[in-house]
């Protein structure tokens, strides 16, 4: 595998969540994720191996003090639970004002609609294609985004959207690199946590006090005891996560091809491969 995550991204200030309290803005975000078919993603459009993600952290990622980080999934990804996440989602959704018919479609009477934005071409495309159908499927209406990347950047940064796609590949092997991206003032925090909208305060379904994940990313930074510093980070990871504006689909895989007359090659899990314990025999 790969260090990284590829997932899909809320922006917090986005006008869907508009009239909602914060809480209620993460429980439709929630909701959102446990519709998704991540096993279909990974099995028809992934195709190679790739693992669905039940935490944002990638499995493998170390903790800095010897271990493996990821201890827990934050809901259960895999093909099995599907169906119950599903009725999970549909419950999470009546909690919080929709109502949905006998047959699990959302009602006329409380609709939900809303844009995913996507860079393209590629299997980009066909995972937004995929996320459409698993939302028309309760009686959501997602409508699909296309533009070229430097556009998709842009907007992405700027806020200028509702949900996107994403991905993260870890630039070493720490969680704190893929944490520090959620800070306010961070140019990664394409979520906008904490940041004003154009009124120019934060808007009061986005999560509140973001601060105090920006203070504990800086306490992470400086704690020099390394039990002490992966606590905290499984503490940001969790806030994070509460959140629900971050959702992981799957663990990037690195596929590659190797011919059976060649051994010793070595790649790390940032996909670097090095040949010099390499030997090649005759086809």
């Amino acid at each position: 595998g790969t260090l990284g995550t590829y997932y899909v991204c809320f922006n917090v200030n986005s006008p869907l969540f508009e009239g909602m309290s914060a809480e209620d803005a993460a429980t439709l975000r929630k909701a959102l994720s446990l519709f998704i078919d991540r096993d279909y993603i990974v099995t028809n459009i992934g195709q190679a191996d790739q693992v669905p993600a039940g935490s944002f952290i990638p499995a493998g990622c170390s903790d800095g003090n010897g271990g493996e980080f990821k201890n827990k999934d934050y809901f259960d990804p895999s093909y099995e639970a599907f169906e119950d996440n599903v009725a999970k989602g549909i419950e999470m959704l009546e909690s919080i004002g929709y109502k949905f018919d006998d047959s699990g479609m959302l009602s006329a009477e409380t609709p939900l609609s809303f844009t995913y934005l996507v860079n393209t071409p590629g299997s980009n495309v066909d995972v937004a294609v995929a996320i459409q159908a698993d939302m028309a499927a309760v009686g959501i209406d997602m409508q699909i985004s296309e533009m070229e990347w430097n556009v998709f950047l842009n907007d992405r940064k700027a806020g200028n959207y509702d949900v996107c796609r994403q991905g993260w590949l870890a630039d070493y092997d720490d969680p704190i690199n893929m944490l520090e991206m959620w800070t306010t003032e961070s140019g990664n925090n394409d979520a906008q946590f904490g940041r004003p909208d154009e009124t120019g305060s934060v808007p009061s379904y986005a999560p509140q006090n973001w601060d105090t994940y920006n203070d504990l990313i800086a306490s992470i930074k400086a704690e020099t005891d390394l039990t002490k510093r992966v606590g905290l980070m499984h503490q940001a990871e969790d806030m994070l996560m509460e959140t629900w504006a971050v959702v992981p689909l799957y663990y990037y895989n690195d596929p590659y091809m190797q011919k059976s007359n060649v051994e010793g090659v070595y790649t790390n899990s940032f996909g670097f491969k090095y040949f010099h314990h390499a030997t090649k025999t005759a086809a």
